[in-house]
């Protein structure tokens, strides 16, 4: 308490020392005029300290930036369920790919087998009718 007295006393030598600009006022009237200001000041620096008004803004805050935030969370969890789905696409398509691969190669080698076996098929053909 002891220096919120300190600080009334500091706040009223403020206040008298501006008696000098209300020299055309009664002396009754200037003590009453620096006294409502010195009230209203320590009004309003009091509930400007306030706790409950700090709390106040961040209540505020809270309320705008939550739906923001809200739609964030659910835009985040739409485009994870899309990657997943990409991902699994992805993984389907490189097991499908790899496995052609392997019947390219399978079937390559008989395209090869059989066009050996045709080439040499028509060499004997070719053989058999020059001899008639």
């Amino acid at each position: 308490m002891s220096s919120s007295s300190h600080v009334d006393k500091n706040a009223t030598a403020h206040f008298v020392s501006f008696s000098s600009d209300y020299t055309g006022l009664p002396e009754t009237a200037t003590k009453k005029v620096l006294k409502t200001a010195y009230s209203l000041s320590t009004y309003i620096s009091t509930m400007a300290n306030e706790p409950s008004v700090g709390l106040f803004y961040v209540a505020e805050h809270v309320r705008h930036t939550a739906g923001h935030i809200v739609a964030a969370e659910a835009e985040l969890e739409r485009c994870t369920e899309q990657l997943q789905h990409g991902s699994h696409d992805l993984d389907y398509s490189i097991d499908i790919v790899g496995g052609m691969e392997s019947i390219a190669r399978e079937w390559s080698s008989k395209v090869l087998d059989l066009s050996s076996s045709a080439v040499q098929l028509a060499e004997t053909i070719s053989k058999h009718k020059h001899k008639r």
